[in-house]
């Protein structure tokens, strides 16, 4: 039974990162070990509907596709806390629609791919069994630059982006066995992004400030899967849900 739950969630799993995250998060522990050292290649799928703000107004803004790959380095400060820098490549696309003109009017942005980074820490704060209990928290920073047009013809340009990501996880992580372990737990994901649209048809440029809905809409939960392929050499898949992202994400991490 216990072998059957576990193939059920790898499914899961698996099929949260085909079909839809935010950063990768990792199990919500310390797992490296004081002085021992990780690298990993990590790849992110997301989706977030948000809300924009103009002149006081407010309407939704959708990044329909995010593609995000990092390259990760990790640190044990101690047994109980790791600290992570990553640096990587995010590509996306996003729309909109303006809240006047009876929603005649709706923009599409493509981004070029440029770089993004951030970093984190994960802690352990305590033990029961082959139960682990434990957090994590992540930042993120990108500056994109793309061009956008719309459904009329005369608004069309140059677009700019500075995007921050705030994530804290509480969780658990239930090892299995010595190569394999489920984690999960609540999850708060935070966004902001400042965009600011310049228009080479004509019409007034545009400073958009874009955040999560209100009324809780940031916080959820994640679930993950890590599996030991080799010693230290260890293959992570999960998926989160907030009220207004979702997503996928795989690593694969490398302890020594």
């Amino acid at each position: 039974m216990k072998r059957v739950l576990v193939l059920l969630f790898a499914i899961v799993s698996l099929s949260s990162l085909v079909t839809l995250a935010a950063d990768p998060l990792g199990a919500p522990k310390a797992g490296l070990g004081q002085g021992k050292f990780g690298v990993g290649v990590e790849y992110s799928y997301t989706e977030m509907s948000l809300m924009r703000e103009y002149n006081g107004i407010w309407g939704r803004y959708d990044i329909d596709e995010m593609h995000t790959t990092y390259l990760t380095g990790s640190y044990g400060v101690t047994d109980w806390l790791e600290v992570f820098l990553r640096l990587g490549m995010v590509n996306l696309e996003s729309s909109d629609e303006s809240p006047y003109f009876g929603g005649s009017l709706s923009f599409n942005n493509d981004y070029d791919t440029d770089f993004i980074y951030g970093g984190g820490i994960r802690a352990t704060l305590g033990c029961a069994g082959p139960v682990t209990f434990g957090a994590v928290a992540t930042y993120s920073y990108a500056d994109l630059n793309g061009d956008f047009d719309s459904t009329w013809s005369f608004f069309y340009g140059d677009v700019d982006m500075e995007m921050q990501q705030i994530q804290v996880a509480l969780g658990a992580t239930w090892n299995v066995s010595e190569r394999m372990a489920i984690y999960g737990g609540a999850l708060m994901h935070h966004v902001r992004i400042d965009q600011d649209r310049v228009n080479h048809g004509g019409s007034p440029s545009s400073d958009l400030l874009i955040k999560n809905d209100d009324g809780g809409s940031m916080f959820g939960g994640y679930v993950g899967l890590e599996v030991g392929i080799i010693d230290n050499l260890v293959l992570s898949v999960e998926g989160s849900y907030t009220g207004d992202s979702k997503g996928g994400s795989a690593s694969l991490g490398w302890k020594f």
